[in-house]
């Protein structure tokens, strides 16, 4: 028996229906159940995919009737054929039913082949599932293969990392999980880590390669979390990463911390001895910059922390012309208080 996928299903049961039928025919087996007969019984696991084609089936939990009626091309009994998990409920027909039956191997290979697909009809089973459901599919011998979903993986490995659960950490990533997917707030694992303050899952991450200069969808970073929340060692671990990128790095680090206007991470990352005089691409110093934009705090900073106001750029030009050009008084006067020293 061959069934073809039918556009007026798009609407109504894409939810039900696998997706991969709107591609090709799938040689479904096909079964007769009278009225009253036990189509899947509770308990059993799952060794086809089943969907009703035609008829009416109803639902029942320790013989108490859950749902009186389950509508054609209704899948049933999908999560325990992918989990391999006894089926929690029986599915009798109320009149005789029409049922088409793919063999489990066959279902996965189609999956396996069609990837995008195969996301769509993982994204069906994971709607309004807890976490509990979400860790057993995608820990599953397949579930890991089949997952493209970098949102879901984020928040099961975002989850282990809020809960310290360093084991689970690295089976994820083991298992295939980015180091440096996000989440719904594009927070990566690296986020949590350093706002949570956990030194050995932080370590772990950078030594997989995580990207410490990764943004949220709120601007934020993972060094400017840890700092946020306090947390020293994984700030000072984080921040030698950055050094690590080299004195051009940390100048356009500084400069970019300096249009931002986060004056608490400029003044911890001077802390730990970066070079306040570090160039951005354009030869630009970060004082350069706080005085072409009017940020007195920041200019502040950096004069208090060594920066000098004598350098000029790959213009000629010193932090004091970019301060009288954009009529930054007040960084203007302080600069040249310094010039009278």
């Amino acid at each position: 028996m061959v069934i073809k996928y039918n556009d007026e299903y798009e609407n109504k049961t894409i939810q039900d229906i696998p997706a991969f039928m709107r591609i090709k025919a799938v040689k479904f087996d096909q079964e007769f159940y009278a009225s009253g007969s036990t189509v899947a019984e509770e308990n059993s696991i799952m060794k086809e995919l089943k969907i009703l084609y035609l008829g009416n089936l109803r639902q029942l939990q320790g013989g108490t009737i859950l749902q009186d009626h389950v509508q054609p091309t209704r899948i049933f009994g999908l999560e325990s054929l992918l989990l391999n998990e006894a089926l929690p409920n029986t599915f009798q027909a109320c009149e005789l039913s029409r049922v088409m039956s793919l063999r489990k191997r066959v279902f996965l290979e189609i999956l396996e082949t069609y990837a995008h697909d195969a996301t769509i009809v993982m994204n069906n089973v994971r709607m309004d599932r807890d976490l509990g459901f979400l860790e057993r599919l995608t820990g599953s011998d397949f579930g890991l293969r089949l997952e493209e979903d970098d949102r879901i993986k984020s928040s099961l490995l975002n989850n282990a990392i809020f809960s310290g659960k360093f084991a689970k950490v690295t089976s994820l990533v083991q298992s295939g999980v980015s180091v440096n997917c996000v989440d719904y707030s594009k927070r990566s694992p690296l986020h949590v880590a350093a706002s949570v303050g956990n030194f050995e899952i932080t370590k772990f991450l950078i030594e997989n390669g995580a990207d410490v200069n990764k943004k949220d969808s709120s601007g934020s970073t993972p060094l400017s979390e840890a700092l946020r929340n306090e947390h020293d060692r994984v700030f000072e671990v984080l921040l030698r990463q950055v050094a690590y990128l080299g004195e051009d790095a940390n100048g356009e680090y500084l400069c970019q911390i300096i249009l931002e206007n986060d004056v608490a991470l400029l003044r911890g990352v001077l802390k730990q001895n970066i070079n306040p005089n570090s160039r951005n691409k354009a030869g630009q110093t970060p004082l350069h910059i706080a005085a072409s934009v009017g940020r007195y705090e920041a200019a502040k900073l950096l004069i208090a922390y060594g920066a000098d106001h004598n350098l000029k750029d790959s213009s000629g030009l010193l932090p004091i012309e970019e301060a009288a050009h954009g009529q930054h008084e007040a960084i203007l006067l302080m600069l040249s208080g310094k010039l009278l020293y």
